[in-house]
Parts: structure tokens; C-alpha cells; sequence
């Protein structure tokens, strides 16, 4: 396994499990969740969709997997009992301060959901919950964030008063009731005292535009947005998002910012289907700083085609592979799988400098963008 030998160097290394013996591993999938739980020291893999078995047909999810952790790392296919969820992906999965973690939403062969899941980790045991309140619309591609409210202190002592609090924050995505599909922005919490659902209403400051794909995090009590994508209104707007929105939780404020930083203009841009997360330092620094990892988006100008809006929202991703090069660090260039090669090679290869390959990416698409980050030229500040 390769490891990190110089300060500031990281290292990526490929795991290989130990199959379980009755169901061997997981087929290749994208959209599910993973979650590590310390209570059992494993992590918690749910639903997706991907390649049957057999490698022919495509197939949405809802097995429930544990990848054991440490020096012998191995798969197991839970046994699980109780009210197993529909198979699904692009859900959400948070696990919760009672050694549970909470499903909720996702979407099948265009149906979206809007119930709540929760599975006991140390049980292995699911349970569908019946909520107060209105609950979310149908969505996927949302985000949820698990938000601790500390009790407030009392005004002449100081001495906090009152439990904690927590809370599930479901904020955005795609959907909608029945047939109807529209990109939301709207922000609910889920309070787990008493398990009800309520919208937050009347938020101050500008409204974000409504859309999926995107990322959140929790920092100091603040809720940060990035990116994701809404409806295109054309080639000069093709619906991808490069803004930070920042929600205070407590008292209900947003701001929205543009990055003005001297690498974010060569880093970033408009992108959905990145990750997003918020690192915690021993000494933290007066500036915030966030972790983007690269998605989807609009930087070599190829846009999602297909009129339908399920076509739209649910395209066919495919991760990047990286391309070492020695002890050096980028530029990085991906090796893209395409079902066309053929046909759009030339085009990605003079837009991306990618070299294009064929392979067992049956779901890979030509139409989905690539963006090539060079990590090199942004360290030395270009």
C-alpha cells in the first residue's frame, strides 16, 4: 500500500476486500452511500444502481453491506431484518448520535421517495419511520446534514438551559410529487426528539437558485452550499453552479459569495457531482476552508443533452482515475470511458487533452463533461 513520506503529501491506494463468502462483493454501482460506524468499526454501504451479476442489465440497489476496516479489510452482505427500503440511489444516508443511520429519499426507474429509514448498525435490523409534520417533497439528489443545536444559556446566569438538540437538515434536490419534476431549494429539518418534519420558513437574505448535485457542510454553526445545477436557459447558461451559499442555522440568515480566491478561477468552476468537505484543524484559521473534489460541470462546454427532465437529472456519471506521474505532482489528465469512443474521441481529446480509452464502462456517456484540474498550476497560484 502506498504511503504518504514527505510533509504535506498525500497518498491514494487501491483496496482490495476479502469477498464475503455468500455474496461475494458489491456489483459496480454509483448513487449509493457510505457511511463509517465507529459503535461496530465498519462502514455501511446501501443501494445504487449499477451492473446486475451477470453484467448485463442495469440494476437499482438495496442490499446493505459492511466493509470491515483495518489490516484485513472484507466484505459482508448483511442479513438484515425488518422494513427493508425499496431499492434505490441518489438518497441521502446520516447516521445519528443514537448508533443509527437515517435513509431518505432517492429515486427507482423515475419514482422518487420522500420516506424515512432507519437502520440499526449494531442490529442489523431496518425500520421505516412515520413522521409528524409534512414531510419533504419526493427528491434525490439532496443533500442532508446531521446539526447539533446546543442548549441556548440563561440570560442572568450564563448556565445553558434546556437538552441538546438534533436535527437532519435536507436542503435542495430533484423531484416532486407524481409525474411533476422541478429543482428545489428549500430547506427542512427533521427534529429527532420528537421525529417531526418542519420547513423552515420566512429566510432572510438572497434566495439561491434551486438545484441538485450539489454539496453541504457544517462549519461553526453554518450550513455552506456548493455548486450543483439547475434548469439550462442556454449555451450561455448551462445550468451548472459555481456560487457558495452559506445558511446560518440558528438565526435563519443567508449569504451567497462567488470565490475571488487567486486559484479559484483556475481550479474551479461551474461543476455538480464534486464532494464537499469541511476539515477540522487544531488551531482553526480566521479564513474558511473548503475541500472540493472534481464532478460534473461546464468546463469543457459539453452539456447534458435529452428533452425529458429524468434524463436530465439522472445522467450516467463516471469517476475520474488518476495518472501518476512519478513523485510529481499533475497536471492530471483522466482516462475517459465512453460507449462511443469513436465517435467523440477526437472531440474530448482536443478539448480535454484526454486520452480516451475503451473499456467495461457500458454506462459511461460522451455526453457528460470532464474537468481536468491542474493542481501544479493552482499551487503556484496561477
Amino acid at each position: 500500500m502506498a504511503k504518504a513520506t514527505k510533509l504535506g503529501e498525500v497518498a491514494w491506494a487501491h483496496l482490495t476486500p476479502k469477498e464475503d463468502r455468500a455474496g461475494g462483493a458489491p456489483a459496480p454501482r454509483s448513487g449509493h452511500s457510505i457511511n463509517f460506524s465507529p459503535e461496530i468499526g465498519k462502514a455501511i454501504i446501501f443501494g445504487g444502481c449499477g451492473t446486475s451479476a451477470d453484467g448485463k442489465t442495469q440494476e437499482v440497489f438495496n442490499e446493505t453491506w459492511f466493509l470491515q476496516t483495518g489490516d484485513q479489510p472484507q466484505w459482508e452482505l448483511v442479513d438484515v431484518m425488518g422494513d427493508v427500503p425499496q431499492p434505490r440511489w441518489r438518497h441521502t444516508a446520516t447516521l445519528l448520535p443514537d448508533k443509527t443511520m437515517l435513509v431518505f429519499g432517492g429515486l427507482n426507474k423515475g419514482k422518487r421517495f420522500n420516506d424515512t429509514f432507519v437502520l440499526d448498525v449494531q442490529k442489523s435490523e431496518w425500520n421505516i419511520r412515520e413522521c409528524n409534520g409534512t414531510p419533504p417533497p419526493p427528491r434525490s439528489h439532496h443533500t442532508a446534514n446531521l446539526i447539533t443545536f446546543d442548549p441556548e444559556p440563561n440570560e442572568e446566569t450564563g448556565e445553558p438551559e434546556g437538552e441538546v438538540k438534533h436535527k437532519v437538515c435536507i436542503v435542495g434536490g430533484y423531484g416532486g410529487p407524481g409525474t411533476t419534476r422541478d429543482f428545489y431549494m428549500d430547506v427542512h429539518m427533521l427534529e429527532l426528539d420528537s421525529w417531526t418534519w418542519v420547513r423552515i420558513q420566512n429566510v432572510r437574505g438572497p434566495q439561491p437558485k434551486p438545484r441538485s448535485d450539489h454539496c453541504s457542510c457544517l462549519s461553526r454553526g453554518f450550513l455552506i452550499v456548493s455548486g450543483g445545477r439547475g434548469w439550462s436557459t442556454g449555451k450561455t447558461d448551462p445550468g451548472f453552479y459555481d456560487d457558495i451559499n452559506v445558511l446560518d442555522i440558528k438565526k435563519s440568515k443567508r449569504a451567497s459569495h462567488h470565490l475571488a480566491s487567486p486559484i479559484s478561477l483556475a481550479a474551479l468552476s461551474r461543476r455538480h457531482t464534486h464532494t464537499h468537505t469541511h476539515l477540522t484543524h487544531p488551531h482553526p484559521p480566521s479564513s474558511l476552508s473548503l475541500s472540493l473534489r472534481s464532478g460534473v460541470g461546464d468546463a469543457n462546454r459539453v452539456q447534458p443533452r435529452g428533452r425529458g427532465a429524468d434524463r436530465l437529472a439522472d445522467p450516467p456519471y463516471h469517476p475520474l482515475e488518476p495518472h501518476v506521474h512519478g513523485d510529481r505532482v499533475g497536471p492530471l489528465r483522466p482516462h475517459v470511458r465512453l460507449r462511443r469512443p469513436k465517435v467523440a474521441a477526437r472531440v474530448l481529446q482536443h478539448r480535454l487533452g484526454a486520452r480516451v480509452r475503451d473499456g467495461r464502462g457500458r454506462h459511461a456517456h460522451p455526453r457528460v463533461g470532464v474537468e481536468v484540474v491542474a493542481l501544479r498550476r493552482a499551487a503556484a497560484g496561477a
